[in-house]
């Protein structure tokens, strides 16, 4: 059975997060050793997300496409979504 992955990308953090299962209280960030990723486990100790810090290398900034024109981008959301717009 197929299980479905929800990957999130952060260009401010410059952190991908994977998720295959469900966070309940249990749930815990375990940093790995030998890199830097954090593995989520649940209550079971079975992992259902992953983390990866520093996604991109330095050379690639998608935040400078950002940084003069965050307007126009926040502009373009919330006209596919006025009802989030407050």
């Amino acid at each position: 059975m197929a299980k479905k992955v929800s990957i999130f990308f952060d260009p401010f953090g410059n952190t991908m997060n994977m998720w295959w299962g469900k966070v309940d209280k249990g749930s815990e960030s375990i940093e790995a050793a030998e890199s830097e990723d954090v593995i989520i486990v649940n209550s079971r100790g079975e992992a259902i997300g992953l983390e990866k810090l520093n996604f991109l290398p330095k050379e690639i900034d998608p935040i400078k496409y950002l940084k003069g024109d965050i307007k126009t981008v926040l502009d373009g959301f919330f006209s596919q979504f006025p009802q989030l717009h407050g």
